[in-house]
């Protein structure tokens, strides 16, 4: 399937999917731009024609400068080692509170099982300890040097009162622990 995307002819690039597109599957994958376009590997399971959403919406392309090494795999990855490397992580076999709404996007047992056990071994990034809310629920900004140059901004973004609320005891929960970042 061709993408377009905002690359000189020649750009060496990896285009990586954003979307889940239904039953269109698309690969993540490594290639040279022409005409500004990329052909991305692409499975319909359904067959026939699906519409898929806007070109833009479909994936991110991220150039591969001279200075970066590509690794190739050829052959699959070793299953030994990566289940010695998740076992060696922490504790991989007591299950999450909520272990069944766990949706991981592929029904293959043997991924979905290491996939959990990844999760168990991180599982203190996802429970609030404290005063704080977990690691994965925080929107973390650090603060960037621009020198002499105008500050980067964001556009504003609005929010239901409900949610200025949430966030302002999120706020003093962390500032009363101590919290702050420099």
């Amino acid at each position: 399937m061709e993408v377009v995307v905002a690359a000189p002819d020649g750009e060496e690039g990896v285009f990586v999917p954003t979307q889940r597109c239904g039953t269109v599957m698309l690969a993540t994958t490594l290639t040279k731009a022409k005409d500004g376009k990329v052909l991305v590997p692409a499975i319909n399971v359904q067959g026939g024609r699906v519409k898929l959403p806007a070109k833009k919406e479909l994936g991110t392309w991220i150039p591969v400068d001279a200075d970066m090494q590509v690794l190739a795999l050829n052959g699959q990855i070793d299953q030994e080692r990566l289940k010695e490397w998740i076992e060696s992580l922490g504790d991989g076999t007591t299950p999450l509170e909520n272990e069944e709404d766990v949706r991981i996007g592929m029904e293959e047992s043997g991924a979905r099982d290491l996939i959990l056990k990844l999760l168990r071994a991180y599982r203190k990034v996802t429970i609030s300890e404290g005063d704080c809310p977990p690691v994965t629920a925080l929107d973390v900004q650090h603060y960037i040097d621009t020198g002499s140059t105008a500050p980067i901004m964001l556009k504003r973004r609005r929010q239901a009162q409900k949610e200025d609320a949430v966030i302002e005891d999120n706020v003093v929960k962390m500032l009363q622990a101590g919290i702050t970042e420099h």
